[in-house]
């Protein structure tokens, strides 16, 4: 191996060895000669009212939206009832929060970023079928956004065939799909992907719910003003380094256990 010597240098070590440092494992979704096993779903899986083929892709809407429900502003809602709305013919109340919240989402994200959507000097009439979305309106607002961009043509091409949302589950899964990906794309869930493994604390006390100097929780989001703390603690009294609120004290909740919780998830 042929070695760079500096040209100040008048002496070269030969004993010294060169190692090439072993290379990181390639991640499983970007390993394309990697054969990964078609997943087999359960018996159980019948009574989800969808075909098998759209079953994992209703597991890949549904994965996002449960992990960052917070984010999305959405209410927790059960599998079996995601795929039971998918399923029905008929428009239900779940699947226009699903759409309208995630509607929403976007819409708040290309605001931040200080997207018009139409000519600036209509800008507001024009985005007022966006932002006031509601249960009624809402496919027509989805068809607005999707009219904004011509990247999206094929997609606004595809709800405007028919009366959507009143289609089959396959239309469904697949404008869902679309949804979860630009959800995906925004930044406050790459900051949420980034910052994975930390606990995002709240900004007004659990007690009182008012702003001013707060100690953290070691193992929860909560946070408390030092007179607020059960038993309370003095101005010129520093709380220990993994002060755990009263909560998760009770609860018996470790830093050990909250890891091995996220990792399950």
């Amino acid at each position: 191996m042929d070695v760079d010597v500096d040209s100040d240098s008048d002496v070269v070590d030969s004993s010294a060895k060169f190692c090439r440092l072993p290379s990181p494992p390639v991640p499983i979704w970007m390993d394309t000669d990697r054969e990964i096993e078609e997943l087999e779903l359960p018996k159980s899986s019948d009574d989800l009212l969808l075909e098998r083929d759209l079953v994992m892709k209703a597991v890949s809407i549904y994965e996002p939206l449960r992990r960052f429900h917070q984010l999305v502003r959405l209410s927790p809602f059960r599998f079996e009832d995601f795929c039971a709305a998918l399923a029905s013919d008929e428009q239900s109340s779940l699947l226009a929060e699903i759409h309208i919240q995630l509607l929403k989402t976007i819409l708040r994200e290309e605001d931040s970023n200080g997207t018009i959507f139409g000519p600036t000097e209509v800008k507001d009439s024009s985005q007022a079928v966006l932002y006031f979305v509601d249960y009624l309106t809402w496919p027509e607002s989805l068809r607005s956004y999707l009219e904004s961009d011509s990247q999206w043509h094929e997609m606004f091409k595809l709800i405007s065939s028919v009366e959507y949302p009143f289609c089959g589950p396959e239309l469904r899964i697949k404008v869902l799909m679309w949804l979860v990906d630009m959800l995906l794309a925004t930044n406050p869930v790459r900051e949420a992907l980034l910052s994975e493994g930390n606990i995002l604390h709240e900004d007004h006390c659990r007690q009182c719910g008012r702003l001013g100097e707060l100690v953290c929780c070691e193992t929860c989001p909560a946070v408390y003003h030092l007179g607020c703390i059960q038993p309370p603690l003095k101005v010129d009294e520093d709380p220990p380094d993994d002060w755990k609120c009263s909560v998760c004290m009770k609860h018996r909740v470790s830093v050990i256990n909250v890891k091995l919780f996220k990792s399950a998830y």
